[in-house]
C-alpha cells in the first residue's frame, strides 16, 4: 500500500505553511510545500514516477510576479539553445 503525511500551520498575522508527500501503492510518488506571508509566497513541488520520469519544480511569487524554475527528464522538455530567447521588460520600473 501507499502512505502519505501532512503539515500545516497558520498564525493569526496570516503567515502560514502547509506541507505533504504522498507516496502510492505501485511507488510513484509526489509532493507538495508552500510558505507565504503577507504577498510573499515559496514553494516547491515533486513528482516521481516508477517508469523514471521526475519533475521537481521551485516557485516564488511576490510584487515582482511569479517566477519558477523547473528541472524534469520528462521526454520534449529538453532546453534547445536556439529556442531560448530571453525577454527584458524596459518599462519595468517606471
Amino acid at each position: 500500500g501507499g502512505h502519505s503525511s501532512t503539515v500545516r500551520q497558520q498564525d493569526d498575522f496570516g503567515n502560514y505553511e502547509f506541507k505533504y508527500d504522498i507516496k502510492d501503492g505501485y511507488g510513484n510518488v509526489n509532493g507538495r510545500q508552500e510558505k507565504g506571508s503577507h504577498g510573499h509566497v515559496l514553494g516547491s513541488y515533486y513528482l516521481g514516477l516508477i517508469d523514471g520520469r521526475h519533475r521537481s519544480v521551485e516557485y516564488q511569487a511576490d510584487k515582482l510576479g511569479f517566477r519558477a524554475t523547473i528541472k524534469t527528464n520528462e521526454p520534449g522538455t529538453k532546453t534547445s539553445e536556439p529556442a531560448f530567447a530571453p525577454y527584458i521588460n524596459t518599462a519595468y520600473g517606471k
